[in-house]
C-alpha cells in the first residue's frame, strides 16, 4: 500500500465529500494540517483526475469525476461508493481501526457513508450542510420541486436517526426533522481565508455565488435600481455561474450602467476581487452559512446579509455587518445607502468583522471543537461493541413505541 498510514493513538476519521472539487488542495490544505493534531483525517472526494496526496499524517485522494446525467450519474455514484468503500477498508486494514467516517452532507454522501459505515461497523458523523426544507431552493420545479423536497427530508431524517452525530450550522437548522435524541454539534463550516487581504476599495458593492435568484441577486439588483442620483459613481458588481438566467438576468438589469453580471472567476480571483469592493452584501433567500461572509470579513469588508438561515450567526447586526429582512428590497436598499454614505461606519464595521474572524472563526476553533465531538463520538462507539450508537437508539425507541 502507498497510502499514509501511520501508527498512532488517534482515531482514523475518513470524511466523505461529493465532488467534484477542483481545487483540491488549497480546499483541504489548512483544514488537512489543523485536524492533525487531533485525528488521522482521511479526505476523499472527485475531481477531475485521480491523485492522492500526503500531508504529514493526513491524506487526500480523490476519484476521477464523470459529468453525467440520469442513469449515468446513478452509475457513477455507485462507482463513487465502489472506490470509497474500498478506500475506507484500505485504512482499516492498515492501521487496524476506522473511528468515524464523516459525510459532508445528509443526502448523496449521507447514504454513502452510513453504507460504509454499516458494512465496516463504524460511526458515521454526518454534516447538514444546506437548508434543504426551504422551500425558496424548489420554487424553479412548480410539479417536481415539493416531490423532491418531501423525499429529500425522507432521505436527511432516515440518515441523521442512523448517525451516531450530527454536525449543524445553527440550532434551528432542520430543528423538525433531525431526532432530538441524536448527539448534535453546532459549528461553522471550515473557511480557507489566508489568501483573503485588506485593502482600500474601489466604490463598488460586491456579491458572489450562485444561483442567481435563489441567492437575492434579483433583489439587490432592484435594491440597487432605487437608490439616488447622487451614488452613480457606484457599481454593483455580481460574480457566479448562472447559466440558464441571462436572459432573465438581461431583463431585470435593463441595460442600468452601474450593474456588472460577471462570469464566475477561479477561486484564486476572488480575494483581489473582494480587495476592490468597498461593501459586500449576500441577500439569499435560503443560506445556512454563507462562507463568502467569512471571506468577507477576512478582508476587512463591511457586509450586509439577509436575516435568514445561518447568516445571523455571522453577522452580529450593526455591530460587524447589517442584516435586513429577507426579500424586503426597500430595506435592503437603505442598508446600501448608510453604509455608501457612510466611509467611517464602513471602516468601523469592517474591523469590527476582521476582528471577530480572528477570535471566533478560525481554523484552530474549527478543528478543536470538530475533534472534541468525533473523539466523543468515537467514545459512545465503543462503548457498544456489539453495534453503532445510532442502532441501539433506535432499537430503544422502537420498543418504547
Amino acid at each position: 500500500m502507498n497510502g499514509n498510514f501511520s501508527a498512532d493513538n488517534r482515531p482514523a476519521v475518513l470524511y466523505l465529500f461529493p465532488g467534484p472539487r477542483w481545487y483540491f488542495e488549497h480546499e483541504f490544505d489548512a483544514r488537512l494540517e489543523s485536524l492533525q493534531a487531533y485525528v488521522r483525517p482521511y479526505f476523499f472526494t472527485s475531481t477531475d483526475f485521480c491523485m492522492r496526496i500526503c500531508r504529514g499524517g493526513a491524506e487526500l485522494r480523490s476519484f476521477d469525476y464523470r459529468k453525467t446525467s440520469g442513469v449515468h450519474k446513478l452509475i457513477y455514484y455507485f462507482r463513487f461508493l465502489s472506490v470509497a468503500l474500498s478506500y475506507a477498508r484500505e485504512i482499516q486494514a492498515a492501521t487496524g481501526r476506522l473511528d468515524a467516517i464523516v459525510t459532508y452532507d445528509p443526502l448523496v454522501t449521507g447514504l454513502m457513508g452510513r453504507f460504509i459505515g454499516w458494512r465496516l461497523k463504524s460511526p458515521t458523523i454526518c454534516e447538514i450542510s444546506g437548508c434543504y426544507g426551504d422551500k425558496e431552493l424548489y420554487v424553479d420545479r412548480p410539479i417536481l420541486g415539493p416531490l423532491r423536497r418531501r423525499l429529500n427530508l425522507a432521505i436527511i431524517r432516515w440518515v441523521t436517526r442512523q448517525a451516531a452525530g450530527v454536525k449543524k450550522l445553527f440550532d434551528e437548522q432542520l430543528s423538525n426533522t433531525i431526532d432530538d435524541s441524536t448527539p448534535i454539534l453546532c459549528l461553522f463550516d471550515h473557511v480557507s481565508t489566508e489568501r483573503f487581504y485588506r485593502s482600500d476599495g474601489e466604490k463598488i458593492i460586491l456579491a458572489v455565488g450562485a444561483p442567481f435568484f435563489p441567492k437575492g441577486f434579483g433583489d439587490l439588483v432592484m435594491a440597487f435600481q432605487q437608490l439616488p442620483e447622487k451614488y452613480s459613481q457606484w457599481r454593483l458588481r455580481i460574480v457566479g455561474h448562472f447559466v440558464g438566467d441571462y436572459e432573465e438576468i438581461r431583463l431585470l438589469v435593463d441595460n442600468h450602467p452601474g450593474i456588472e453580471i460577471c462570469k464566475a472567476m477561479m477561486p484564486e480571483d476572488i480575494p483581489h476581487e473582494m480587495a476592490r469592493a468597498d461593501i459586500f452584501v449576500l441577500p439569499s433567500r435560503s443560506e445556512a452559512m454563507g462562507r463568502v461572509l467569512l471571506e468577507a470579513m477576512a478582508a476587512g469588508k463591511p457586509r450586509i446579509g439577509s436575516r435568514v438561515g445561518g447568516i445571523p450567526t455571522v453577522i452580529n447586526d450593526d455591530e460587524d455587518g447589517l442584516l435586513f429582512d429577507v426579500g424586503d428590497i426597500d430595506q435592503l436598499s437603505n442598508k446600501l445607502e448608510l453604509l455608501m454614505s457612510r466611509p467611517d461606519l464602513r471602516k468601523t464595521i469592517g474591523d469590527s468583522a476582521l476582528k471577530r474572524l480572528n477570535r471566533e472563526f478560525t481554523v484552530e476553533e474549527y478543528s478543536r471543537r470538530y475533534s472534541d465531538f468525533i473523539m466523543e463520538i468515537v467514545g459512545l462507539s465503543k462503548a457498544r461493541p456489539d453495534d453503532t450508537a445510532s442502532d441501539e437508539r433506535i432499537n430503544e425507541n422502537s420498543a418504547r413505541n
